[in-house]
């Protein structure tokens, strides 16, 4: 199935002094269901079984400096970011699954 395949729905990342973070959510689009018309993006973003990638970039020439994982959910947004003598400092709120796009237009309207 195309929905297992190791994509993810990104929707913000973390710019540091000297890295850019990605946050690779378990939560992907079935595409092919949206492009035959069969649903929207929204409502077939699905929660996949697997925990979330987070990836750490170099800025100054993109290869991938760290490469963690840690527990299944979603982020929409983040508040701040920074770096400190080799540490990492990343707020934001972390759901722990994807709501539903039924929920996410409770929420917007």
């Amino acid at each position: 199935c195309l929905l297992q395949a190791r994509s993810s729905f990104v929707h913000d990342f973390v710019l540091t002094e000297n890295h850019l973070v990605f946050f690779l959510p378990a939560v992907a689009f079935d595409i092919p269901r949206t492009l035959a018309g069969f649903s929207t993006p929204v409502d077939s973003l699905q929660m996949l079984d697997r925990p979330t990638k987070i990836l750490v970039i170099r800025r100054d020439d993109f290869r991938v400096a760290h490469s963690l994982y840690c527990d299944p959910g979603f982020v929409f947004h983040f508040v701040n970011g920074y770096e400190d003598g080799g540490r990492f400092t990343i707020d934001g709120f972390q759901l722990p699954e994807l709501p539903d796009g039924e929920a996410t237009r409770d929420i917007v309207e």
